[in-house]
């Protein structure tokens, strides 16, 4: 029910309005009254309600004064004034003190229903959309690993108008990287003309690699941060003191890890990988410059030709268009991509065939980290199919096909059907940081969504690259290791407080994601 506080100097009205007012009716508690502004400054802090109905000519304190005040004190709730008589001055006030409603007595019982309904509509309508608010406020905390990932790497390829920077966690960051060095050190997988989409051993491709990667940095740089990109092609980050004295040091050690890298993948993984290094820039925002030019170098000559199409800022704008269906921003994308071509180039079809593979591999990746296949989309990608022309292909030719593509993509059923399967992830991962304490199954969720538990189970995977079971198991041990970092309370009380009744079996969980028994962190951080 909406709280009411009445504020008048006639005790009659007062009376009368307290008894013959239906409050129940409208869904309205009556909580308090006052004869005076001063006294019902009094009420309305010792009540907080959301309305307040208010005569304006009233001893010690008029109303318009009190709810100047109120205002002032950044009060929300709504006004109602009653008065005796119509004056245009104290309308003007009411006007500016953002009144509700201006009503002259004598007032009749139908009058003030219908102006409270129009009130508390208008409060009900508040209140949902303040909850709405709170809620999306709460989904951006859960997301807010998900927006610093997607930063970091517009940081890289030059995408940063796609994402935000008002979120602490990136101005802390950009904070922190204030003068220092930076250094770009990337790995790109299966350097070669031909790609054929990896099997189901992709995610353990990706997973061996990060481990690979992260190990090694870690072992030599306290500073730095690990990023999957788009297609074959992974990141590394490394920061260093801004001191010149540094700077030979700090390269050498990153061509140091960059041996190391190269060595662990080719030769004990044996998974074919490129690791190359861009320049040490002392500026974050140019970054992206670097990597631009990091893969511009190759020697072979079916690399030189195609130089001209090749922007990689263009093949992650465009594939992060595609993937979530924006396809007035792809067009404006492939319109500013062609403006950098020169208007006479001529591409012929070994060109287009090399280019056509990084634009594929990129784009393929990027639709398979959210669960789509591109091969169900477009069973080819051979733009030098689809064009007219004598084999020679001209930009407004490209432009054309470009744009065709996209479409083809963006309105697939495919598509519209992953929309929905990330809703449902999205839903299980709400679901899981509010409830990771509790005995939660993915037979539950389902029941929720009302889809069986192996379809849901296959889409989870689909779109996160982790199945249920460890998803959970994951979040349990993250927020073990905050608690644990924490130092409030016992290992015992911590394992309850994720789910674990068994403490021996939540110690090995707990050593299996985060790499060290819980009392041995607990002892390292004290």
């Amino acid at each position: 029910m909406w709280k009411i506080v009445i504020i008048d100097d006639d005790p009659n009205l007062l009376e009368g309005m307290r008894e013959s007012i239906p409050w129940e009716e409208l869904e309205v508690e009556w909580v308090g009254e006052a004869i005076d502004g001063q006294e019902g400054l009094l009420v309305i802090d010792r009540f907080q309600p959301d309305i307040i109905l208010t005569d304006i000519n009233m001893p010690v304190m008029n109303g318009l004064d009190m709810i100047g005040l109120l205002r002032e004190r950044g009060f929300k709730g709504k006004f109602i004034i009653l008065s005796g008589y119509l004056d245009f001055e104290y309308a003007r006030q009411a006007l500016r003190l953002q009144v509700d409603d201006y009503l002259t007595k004598p007032i009749t019982i139908d009058n003030l229903k219908a102006v409270l309904s129009r009130v508390t509509a208008e409060l009900e309508k508040e209140h949902l959309k303040e909850n709405e608010y709170n809620v999306l406020k709460d989904q951006l905390k859960l997301y807010e690993p998900l927006v610093m990932e997607e930063w970091m790497k517009s940081v890289v390829t030059g995408n940063l108008h796609h994402h935000s920077d008002r979120f602490k966690e990136i101005n802390g960051k950009i904070e922190a990287w204030s003068g220092k060095l930076h250094l770009l050190l990337c790995v790109e997988l299966q350097n070669s003309l031909s790609w054929e989409p990896w099997d189901k051993g992709r995610n353990l491709v990706r997973f061996a690699v990060h481990n690979v990667i992260s190990e090694l940095a870690a072992g030599m740089f306290s500073d730095f941060e690990y990023m999957e990109l788009h297609s074959r092609r992974f990141a590394v980050l490394l920061h260093s003191g801004a001191r010149d004295l540094e700077r030979d040091h700090f390269v050498g050690l990153a061509s140091e890890l960059k041996q190391r890298i190269g060595d662990c993948l080719n030769h004990q993984l044996k998974l074919p990988a490129q690791a190359e290094l861009g320049n040490v820039v002392e500026d974050w925002r140019l970054i992206s410059e670097s990597f631009k030019m990091m893969f511009l170098n190759e020697d072979a000559d079916h690399y030189k030709q195609y130089t001209p199409l090749r922007s990689v800022k263009f093949y992650h704008e465009f594939a992060d268009a595609v993937r979530n269906g924006r396809e007035e921003e792809a067009g404006t994308i492939i319109a500013g991509y062609i403006d950098t071509l020169d208007a006479g180039l001529v591409c012929h079809e070994q060109t287009l065939q090399i280019w056509a593979s990084e634009l594929w591999a990129i784009i393929a990746y990027s639709l398979y980290d959210v669960g789509i296949e591109l091969e169900r989309i477009i069973p080819k990608f051979t733009p030098y199919e689809d064009m007219t022309g004598a084999g020679a292909y001209t930009p407004a030719a490209l432009k054309s096909w470009l744009e065709r593509t996209a479409a083809g993509i963006i309105n697939n059923q495919h598509l519209s059907d992953n929309s929905k399967h990330r809703q449902m992830a999205e839903f299980i991962i709400r679901f899981v940081h509010e409830h990771y304490e509790e005995n939660i199954t993915l037979g539950l969720l389902a029941d929720e969504i009302q889809i069986s538990k192996n379809y849901l189970g296959q889409i989870f995977r689909n779109v996160t690259g982790e199945t249920f079971n460890q998803y959970v198991t994951r979040i349990r041990m993250e927020k073990a290791k905050r608690m644990i970092l924490e130092g409030k309370l016992y290992i015992y009380e911590i394992a309850e407080k994720v789910g674990y009744s068994n403490i021996p079996y939540f110690s090995s969980q707990f050593k299996k994601y985060i790499g060290v028994n819980p009392t041995d962190l607990m002892r390292n951080k004290e």
